[in-house]
């Protein structure tokens, strides 16, 4: 083996282990920075008498928490803002259409959730499920329709220009970090995976991991929505 051959295994080594070095960064600094606001936050008042299940706990958010003012579209165009969530319950998730693996799989996730609230037309009717774009370059509205629609032709998809994503998903605890290619225009963006829960108050109220399941997060969905009565 020449040593150019072996420079460029050699760096192609380093730039796996930089990229795995990068997401697992980015995964601890979500769930530190969760746990953080989570002890942090308070107890909601509203059911201050009632002590947590002990499978919602780590889920619902002691306090929940209003959304900042912001402005996204979804894919016909439609404007998305904070007043936008309020009236129904939204589970939301925040990625991107080039993503290998979480993205499909947590979509795939909330494709089962959505089947099981079929059992219960009148909580389905309530509940919207939305996919919010970290890659607003390359993912166009067309793009995004294909993508959600894929997996339900009743999801909802959403882009923003970078400094909207920027803070709306530091609002809901997502950070993320677009990585690109050495000598190449590709990029990926590497990103907490979280299913975020919002109340009809357009509250910021649970917050699910992907592997979280089904039944899961469907059964602590229903007992969440009982609760906020």
């Amino acid at each position: 083996m020449t040593a150019p051959q072996t420079d460029a295994i050699i760096g192609a080594l380093m730039e796996r282990l930089r990229t795995s070095l990068l997401i697992i960064l980015i995964v601890a600094l979500s769930a530190a920075l969760y746990w953080l606001w989570f002890a942090d936050a308070g107890t909601d008042r509203r059911h201050a008498a009632e002590p947590l299940r002990r499978d919602l706990t780590g889920i619902v958010l002691p306090q929940p928490r209003a959304l900042p003012d912001f402005l996204l579209h979804d894919y016909a165009g439609r404007p998305i803002t904070a007043d936008w969530f309020k009236g129904k319950w939204t589970f939301a998730f925040f990625g991107y259409t080039h993503c290998p693996d979480i993205c499909p799989t947590t979509l795939y996730t909330m494709q089962q959730v959505s089947r099981q609230l079929e059992r219960t037309p009148d909580v389905l009717a309530d509940t919207r499920f939305l996919f919010v774009t970290l890659d607003p370059q390359r993912d166009t509205a067309e793009i995004l329709k294909g993508y959600v629609q894929h997996f339900d032709q009743t999801f909802l998809a959403a882009r923003g220009d970078s400094a909207t994503i920027d803070r709306l998903s530091a609002a809901m605890n997502i950070p993320y970090a677009i990585e690109r290619e050495a000598g190449s225009d590709e990029y990926v963006v590497n990103h907490a995976a979280a299913i975020l829960l919002i109340d009809s108050d357009g509250r910021y109220h649970a917050r699910y991991t992907p592997t979280q399941s089904v039944a899961v997060i469907s059964d602590t969905y229903r007992e969440i929505r009982n609760r906020h009565r």
